[in-house]
């Protein structure tokens, strides 16, 4: 694809521009289709480009410094401080849904958790004499489950 000068557009073409590229990206539902997505419309430096710059959100979240983030990854500090602004300008929305993931993943796991511990806890079934009884090791070796 040849150059263009994106400073050539009107901002109603911008807009225009962004809310396609917008819509498509929101009919992706799945990791693998965003890949593919990616990997068919960015050249691998637009895409590096762009998961740097969310690795450097990541890390400004997380409470590391604009130093600490440049010798980390190597990157400017022009990009950090552009980073910094779009995270405190206008991406609290991007925070908010990243800790919407963190805490459902969490959820998730608590669940799975208490599942686990429910099933091997209830009284009276084959599960909680073979896990609490000390005379089921023998079959427990067996099952694999030791």
């Amino acid at each position: 694809m040849s150059r263009y000068d994106y400073r050539a557009l009107s901002p109603a073409q911008r807009r225009q521009f962004l809310d396609s590229l917008s819509e498509a990206v929101a009919t992706l539902n799945t990791k693998k289709q965003a890949r593919f997505f990616l990997e068919r419309l960015l050249t691998e430096s637009e895409i590096v480009m762009l998961a740097r710059r969310l690795q450097i959100a990541e890390m400004l979240i997380g409470g590391l410094t604009y130093d600490q983030i440049q010798r980390k990854i190597s990157v400017g500090m022009s990009t950090i401080q552009g980073v910094d602004r779009w995270l405190t300008d206008a991406a609290y929305e991007y925070q908010l849904i990243r800790q919407e993931k963190r805490e459902a993943a969490q959820a998730k796991q608590r669940q799975q958790t208490k599942k686990r511990h429910r099933e091997s806890t209830v009284p009276g079934t084959i599960q909680h004499l073979i896990r609490h009884d000390p005379r089921m090791i023998l079959f427990r070796l067996l099952l694999g489950d030791l």
